[in-house]
């Protein structure tokens, strides 16, 4: 994977909000606009940087953060906390069920 590639993407992608009822660019890419976009955003940049097939084997990545969380836990592709390098995703979880619910790309 361009690490340096996927960090510039995000970089450029700071700031970004959506537009009414989730109208995003990375939700029309990922062809399911006006959802929650996080994991799309993160698909889109991994894409971008030429690295999704690592990561994933669908199309585009994922829409989802819980699924994306559950290929990559099947795919022993899990870091541990404190091991994360620049460029692997970050996972959050804002509640008491067991569904990741937000993503992000470490700097």
């Amino acid at each position: 994977m361009d690490t340096k590639k996927l960090l510039e993407l995000c970089a450029a992608s700071v700031g970004y909000t959506e537009g009414t009822n989730n109208d995003t660019t990375f939700g029309k890419w990922f062809g399911m606009n006006n959802q929650p976009w996080c994991a799309m955003s993160a698909s889109k940049m991994y894409f971008d940087a030429g690295a999704i097939k690592e990561v994933a084997n669908t199309k585009k990545g994922f829409a989802s953060c819980d699924l994306w969380l559950k290929y990559l836990t099947k795919n022993n592709q899990i870091v541990p906390i404190g091991q994360a390098k620049a460029g692997d995703l970050v996972f959050f979880q804002f509640d008491e069920d067991a569904a990741a619910d937000h993503v992000g790309i470490v700097k």
